[in-house]
């Protein structure tokens, strides 16, 4: 079976990947990229020990393997993963060409339904609450998500708890900390540190935010200096590394990246990774020293 998946990365409210993960046990679900080896796509020609075929997550574009994988054992659930609907497009298209029958699966727009039934559940909400912080939000996946952390620990949730420890989609945004901290001139040190107050009862979600995002730029960078990544090649990049880091950045997201090489550096990056896992539980004053240290 093959199935092409379109949804976001970002979805954790209704993934459709998740229920298929959950259903085979770890040592039959593989991840397959276009620099997975060839000679490790063979072993897929066989069922595995503990299930009646292997479960096969796809982020590939490459012909010669998207074919291997589409030929192998028949009893196998072949995923292929993708994140747009031009990509979605240019998969369908590569798959009928080489003359492979497959189900498309379309999660790429999460119902409002859907994002209220994942807020009554972690916050023990009525469904006018649970409207109320979706709506609050535009609908935005990740700031409801983000919401739903600050306020998990004070479950049941009340409506004033949700105007009290919340701000509404488009004052703040958790990028803006680490916009500021890397440089920007388009976020004041007022907003980032208005940031940090909106996600006092999330700290930990915003320092791992922080350090993971930092640790994203540096592997970036590295890959630049050792002259295997550019912006002439990120997108090829992008789907033969082999790097967890890299692999699950979005095309935008890589340039992005690039595009700051010359403007942000990477002494400083490795300065910040130091101070930031100098941090300890809910340091709200330890970030905001470096937010004072960046501001100069």
């Amino acid at each position: 079976m093959i199935i092409c998946l379109l949804e976001s990365r970002d979805n954790v409210m209704n993934s459709q990947l998740a229920r298929f993960v959950e259903r085979y046990p770890a040592s039959s679900t593989k991840f397959v990229y276009d620099k997975t080896p060839i000679e490790k796509l063979k072993q897929f020609d066989k069922p595995p020990l503990l299930s009646m075929g292997w479960l096969i997550i796809c982020e590939i574009k490459q012909t010669a393997r998207l074919k291997l994988v589409c030929n192998s054992y028949s009893n196998n659930v072949i995923i292929l993963r993708v994140f747009s609907r031009n990509t979605l497009q240019e998969l369908t298209e590569s798959l009928k060409a080489l003359g492979f029958t497959y189900d498309v699966i379309d999660n790429l727009v999460v119902p409002e339904k859907k994002k209220m039934q994942y807020v009554m559940e972690h916050l023990e909400v009525d469904e006018k609450d649970a409207r109320y912080l979706v709506r609050r939000h535009h609908g935005y996946m990740f700031d409801i998500v983000s919401s739903v952390r600050i306020l998990e620990p004070y479950r049941p949730v009340t409506r004033d708890l949700i105007r009290r420890l919340t701000c509404e989609t488009g004052k703040y945004k958790i990028y803006d900390v680490l916009n500021f901290l890397l440089g920007s001139e388009d976020v004041t040190y007022k907003k980032a540190v208005g940031c940090v107050y909106q996600y006092r009862y999330a700290f930990d979600h915003l320092s791992n935010y922080l350090k993971n995002s930092v640790e994203m730029y540096e592997k970036v960078f590295n890959f630049v200096i050792d002259g295997e990544l550019s912006l002439q090649n990120y997108k090829i990049f992008l789907h033969e590394c082999n790097d967890s880091t890299i692999s699950a950045m979005s095309e935008y997201q890589l340039r992005h990246v690039l595009e700051s090489f010359d403007t942000i550096s990477l002494d400083w990056l490795y300065l910040l990774e130091q101070l930031l896992n100098q941090l300890g539980k809910n340091d709200i004053s330890g970030l905001l020293n470096i937010l004072a240290l960046r501001k100069g």
